[in-house]
């Protein structure tokens, strides 16, 4: 069994490092253009920016927000990794946080601080999305993938345990190849969040419906409960990012203040402090569920 498990994690960190070969030998971002057609001076002209010599550092403020919350995530996946026992559920957690705060790093590379550089210089028009975009939809894919493998320890047994785990199994591997074709192909919805978002975010409301089940029949509530305001806390800061997006507010507020604060600042900041709490209840709180039975 150890060999199979070891055989299949090498197997996939292969597979993973040849569809980011291709993807970076073969990737032909002029393919798709941002609709409607945006020339660099009308990308730049909605943000703030800095400018050094020929380098364009857009919105500085957002980036740090970005930034500093990739190293934090990063920084509670090696807290988790530390957790001491026989524990899959938080080595998994610690792994899949990792992928995640790198993941972070890479949007924060496209979306906040170099997207004038990487999209728009060179091109008559900006470009959709670029190689670190491209790895963040991949980083976060993989990141969610392990984990529903830290869940799956810690929430379920037997079957549904298996379920969950080949899942995951499947859908990364798919999910990667489908990315790839986007990227040589020049399919915008291939490269989209989202597809992102049809792959993967579901599994965060089985995480939930999960954590109350079990929390109800009095399985280890103190770890569901946590859980369960996890899950809670994040569909929040999601539904205050998309209240906020569209109210309207940040153009008008940089137009009449020169304030920068948009939506994803927004998102960042309440990430921060959602991982802060996780940062604080989890690590402590998690375990395998009937562990016995990973012997």
């Amino acid at each position: 069994m150890k060999n199979r498990k070891l055989y299949l994690t090498i197997s996939y960190i292969v597979f993973l490092s040849i569809i980011t070969l291709l993807i970076s030998l073969l990737a032909d971002y002029d393919l798709i253009k941002m609709d409607p057609l945006t020339t660099g001076a009308a990308f730049l002209a909605s943000m703030p920016y800095v400018q050094v010599g020929n380098l364009i550092w857009q919105q500085p403020s957002s980036s740090v927000f970005i930034f500093d919350l990739g190293i934090f995530i990063i920084v509670f996946g090696v807290k988790m990794l530390k957790v001491k026992g026989r524990n899959l559920s938080s080595k998994w957690w610690g792994i899949s946080m990792i992928f995640w705060g790198v993941s972070a790093i890479f949007a924060g590379v496209s979306y906040q601080a170099f997207g004038y550089q990487l999209k728009c210089v060179g091109n008559t028009y900006a470009n959709f999305t670029d190689w670190f975009e491209i790895m963040y939809l991949l980083f976060t894919g993989t990141s969610i993938c392990l984990l529903v493998f830290g869940m799956s320890y810690c929430t379920a047994v037997g079957k549904t345990r298996k379920v969950m785990q080949m899942i995951a199994l499947i859908s990364l591997p798919t999910y990667a190849l489908l990315l790839t074709v986007g990227s040589i192909a020049g399919i915008q919805f291939l490269v989209s969040y989202e597809l992102l978002c049809i792959f993967f975010m579901w599994h965060f409301i089985v995480f939930f419906v999960l954590n109350v089940k079990n929390y109800r029949v009095g399985i280890d509530r103190e770890m569901n409960k946590k859980f369960i305001v996890t899950w809670l806390l994040f569909l929040a800061l999601n539904f205050l990012y998309y209240v906020y997006y569209l109210s309207g507010l940040a153009p008008i507020l940089y137009q009449n203040t020169g304030v920068w604060f948009n939506q994803n600042d927004l998102l960042h900041v309440l990430m921060i402090g959602w991982f802060i709490y996780m940062y604080l209840a989890l690590p402590k709180s998690i375990s395998d569920r009937e562990e016995d039975e990973l012997k």
